[in-house]
């Protein structure tokens, strides 16, 4: 995430604090899919 982007979610600029939680959320579960993928990404 970028540093203005990160500012945006940091200071709940893009929804409620609820809000911000589930989207981290769901950004966290597809990165560690990301990860724990069989496949090289690279």
């Amino acid at each position: 995430m970028c540093f203005s982007c990160h500012h945006l979610f940091d200071t709940y600029q893009l929804g409620s604090r609820q809000e911000s939680e589930e989207l981290f959320n769901k950004w966290l579960k597809r990165t560690n899919a990301m990860l724990e993928s069989e496949q090289d990404l690279f």
